[in-house]
């Protein structure tokens, strides 16, 4: 098991190095990039998929009357 956090820093914790725990962070990754964009994309789909999910349940809850009966248009 890890050790528990005190909220308190140990001396021992710190050598003096300013070097970060896990290194420097890497270059920015492009927008052009196959994985940044196949990410976005999967990103955008399932907003779009929310937001007409959204959209369909709210209307539907529109047409039904405190009955449980559906209304529909007459011909």
């Amino acid at each position: 098991m890890p050790p528990e956090y005190t909220g308190q820093v140990q001396e021992s914790d710190f050598d003096g190095d300013d070097e970060p725990q896990f290194g420097h962070p890497g270059p920015r990754m492009s927008p052009q990039h196959p994985l940044y964009m196949g990410f976005m994309g999967t990103v955008g789909v399932g907003l779009a998929l929310l937001v007409y999910w959204i959209g369909s349940h709210t209307t539907q809850a529109a047409a039904v009357d405190r009955g449980g009966a559906v209304h529909r248009p007459g011909p």
